[in-house]
């Protein structure tokens, strides 16, 4: 067979891509190991293109924080 070099070129996306999949799996399976269940996550943030939600027992914002819109829910904490 002779060298074509579009044969060539298409072998080696293909070992281009092989390579990013079994990183990609290498990922995966270290995620799946080290998920933590459900008491032992403290806090969560959730982004999403309608919201980002952030929850947990307490929030610390350190530093200038800039709101654009109204705040709603808002109370008066003083056990800082």
């Amino acid at each position: 067979m002779e060298n074509n070099p579009e044969m060539q070129a298409l072998k080696d996306k293909v070992v281009v891509l092989e390579s990013m999949l079994n990183s990609l799996t290498g990922y995966v399976e270290h995620l799946e190991k080290s998920k933590l269940n459900k008491n032992e996550v403290i806090s969560a943030i959730n982004i999403s293109n309608e919201e980002i939600r952030i929850q947990g027992d307490k929030i610390h914002i350190d530093g200038k924080t800039l709101v654009d819109n109204e705040v709603k829910g808002v109370t008066k904490n003083e056990d800082r």
